[in-house]
């Protein structure tokens, strides 16, 4: 189980998404960002958008990260984090999705 959770994270550090020309919601994020936003997707959601989400996320992500210390990066766990806080929250969906939106095409920053 570790190792197959350790492949996976090394491969998501290694792997850059090339898809270009697609609608935001096509694309899939990255592994670890994946992660990252399904740490925080339930967790916060009832908390009004703001710096104070956005950091609150950030704490989630390193705490979550906290055993496998090699795994969180600091950069990208900001950037989900602020897709996360600032999510489309009136389009429906399910928030992974509007995270998503919100990471490839930001809108509401």
């Amino acid at each position: 189980m570790n190792l197959k959770l350790v492949v996976a994270l090394i491969a998501s550090l290694t792997s850059i998404s090339t898809m270009a020309n697609e609608a935001a919601s096509s694309k899939p994020l990255p592994l670890l960002s994946n992660s990252y936003a399904g740490v925080l997707c339930g967790s916060l959601d009832g908390e009004p958008a703001g710096e104070k989400l956005v950091s609150q996320g950030v704490q989630n992500i390193k705490i979550a990260t906290k055993r496998y210390q090699w795994v969180y990066q600091q950069a990208e766990a900001k950037r989900v984090a602020v897709a996360y806080a600032y999510r489309d929250r009136d389009k429906g969906g399910d928030c992974l999705a509007n995270v998503q939106d919100e990471y490839w095409a930001p809108k509401n920053q």
